[in-house]
């Protein structure tokens, strides 16, 4: 069983956010970790429901931002709403990227000792 061997595998292209794929995964146990792209599934809505259900199956999950992304970061925002342990945005090298986790650091600075890193609790149980 792949949540047994101690690492995470990630479903990216595997599930697409597909719900109906994300349950076949999840049943086969070949995977334990969903990237949560808007781009993929439509809406915020149906993002929020795949991390529930990673939650509910003790998956982690991955917020990603969007390949070509633009200045918007919406998606650092989600990211700590979602307290996603892992945020993917690419390498620091351009704008729309680094603006993305400039968020983040402005959202810890809002929240201040009230900031929560989640660290290794995002973790499936089973791989730790």
């Amino acid at each position: 069983m792949i949540a047994r061997q101690g690492i995470q595998v990630v479903s990216d292209d595997l599930t697409a956010m597909n719900i109906e794929r994300i349950e076949e995964a999840m049943n086969r146990n070949v995977a334990n970790c969903l990237v949560l792209r808007i781009s993929q599934i439509g809406t915020v809505t149906e993002v929020i429901n795949c991390a529930k259900m990673a939650i509910i199956n003790n998956w982690s999950y991955i917020v990603s931002a969007n390949h070509g992304e633009t200045e918007d970061n919406f998606i650092a925002d989600l990211a700590v709403g979602l307290s996603a342990g892992q945020f993917k945005a690419g390498a620091p090298c351009r704008g729309e990227r680094i603006n993305k986790y400039n968020q983040i650091l402005r959202i810890k600075e809002e929240l201040n000792k009230d900031a929560k890193y989640i660290g290794t609790k995002y973790q499936n149980p089973l791989m730790k």
